[in-house]
């Protein structure tokens, strides 16, 4: 390990906003770190020393609170403290190909602490202050993108901070000390919005 890249890191990474989650995209090789300053950077892994490649803004007007990427369309989602899922369309692993926001959801039932990207159903898992987790169908084509509430559920008390899809079995932790673990498959509605 060489210690001037080490040295050189480290200095990079004490002139960041504080970071407040991150989310990795293992084909690329980089990272997804939200921040408290409303944005979120995308920081290439295998580059020494390591350095923010772009930063996503305009999505939010409050701390980004969890982050979630689709691999095979290369979006990312960005929950903010304002209620609120950004979507970004990706750009390659290297800065010249750039981001761009494709569109923001709102009318969340609180602002989202959890986000999990579901794969199989083309959807997107919240889990919010209030105790809900809900499911978003984000549909993004030529024209632009749309999000239309499929399903919603109240398992806990306290705000939802972790999802974790195994098989069919979505497990929810809460900050009321409780873990839910409910069937969640695409074709079931659990609660219609």
């Amino acid at each position: 390990i060489d210690d001037a890249a080490d040295a050189a890191a480290e200095r990079a990474a004490t002139l960041m906003p504080p970071l407040s989650c991150v989310c990795h995209d293992a084909a690329l090789d980089r990272a997804f770190l939200g921040t408290n300053a409303a944005s979120v950077l995308v920081l290439p892994l295998a580059a020494h020393p390591l350095r923010v490649a772009h930063v996503l803004r305009d999505g939010h007007y409050g701390s980004v609170a969890a982050v979630a990427h689709d691999a095979r369309q290369q979006r990312l989602f960005a929950a903010a403290y304002d209620a609120s899922v950004a979507v970004w369309a990706l750009g390659g692993a290297g800065s010249e190909e750039r981001s761009r926001r494709l569109t923001r959801i709102t009318g969340l039932p609180s602002p989202a602490r959890a986000l999990l990207w579901l794969p199989e159903s083309d959807r997107l898992a919240l889990g919010c202050d209030d105790g809900v987790v809900c499911e978003w169908a984000a549909a993004v084509g030529g024209g632009g993108a749309a999000a239309e509430l499929t399903r919603r559920a109240r398992p806990h008390q306290g705000a939802v901070t972790a999802l974790h899809l195994h098989g069919s079995v979505l497990r929810s932790g809460a900050q009321d000390g409780t873990i839910t673990l409910a069937a969640w498959q695409p074709e079931v509605a659990v609660e219609r919005c």
